[in-house]
């Protein structure tokens, strides 16, 4: 007999990833959010501040997880400037699915967008976007984006030499990394067997 497999992926859903930012407690600021002495906070502030003051920088912390909590690598985002849409750096999560930008002077404005999703994950569509006043400036600010795996079904019809459904056919459909049993299937009458929703 001719074993005739198709496999394709159906009704992927909706993404529904997400940004969550939050900061870390402002240096040089009280908890009323009042300007402060930054050197108090043990910062030095750095010359070439526009208006010949001092620039102070800030870090963007991006992590990445499933709706598990497990990190997930390859998560690649741009900060771009807000002024111009200019590449101000590229992000790429890592094993532990972090990624820490360089000094960003908060002489600009910066938002965070996605460039390439993980692999078999879906994209995050949002932008995450960060304005800076000239004090009061979080010395780190961290992001927490939430992914969901992409969705389908893997479709089996087994036919014979002249293309007639075969019924009563069995197979194992495995995942790898590590190798499981997800699922057994048997053909119908129609040849055609179709798994649940797999990621």
């Amino acid at each position: 007999t001719m074993l005739l497999v198709f496999c394709a992926v159906f009704g992927l859903m909706m993404p529904l990833t997400a940004f969550a930012a939050e900061p870390t407690p402002p240096l040089g600021c009280s908890d009323s959010g009042t300007p402060t002495d930054l050197s108090d906070a043990g910062i030095t502030p750095l010359s070439g501040f526009e208006g010949g003051g001092a620039e102070y920088f800030t870090r963007i912390r991006l992590t990445a997880a499933d709706r598990d909590g497990n990190p997930i690598a390859g998560a690649v985002y741009g900060i771009y400037r807000m002024a111009d849409d200019s590449l101000a750096e590229t992000l790429t999560t890592d094993y532990n699915g972090v990624a820490v930008s360089s000094e960003l002077s908060v002489a600009s404005d910066y938002y965070l967008q996605e460039i390439f999703a993980p692999e078999g994950f879906l994209p995050n569509e949002d932008r995450e976007e960060f304005w800076f006043g000239e004090s009061c400036v979080a010395s780190r600010i961290d992001v927490h984006v939430v992914y969901d795996p992409i969705m389908g079904n893997i479709q089996i019809i087994k036919v014979d030499e002249n293309g007639n459904p075969l019924e009563g056919a069995g197979f194992y459909v495995f995942q790898q990394n590590p190798w499981s049993l997800v699922e057994t299937l048997t053909t119908d009458a129609e040849g055609m067997a179709v798994t649940r929703e797999l990621p």
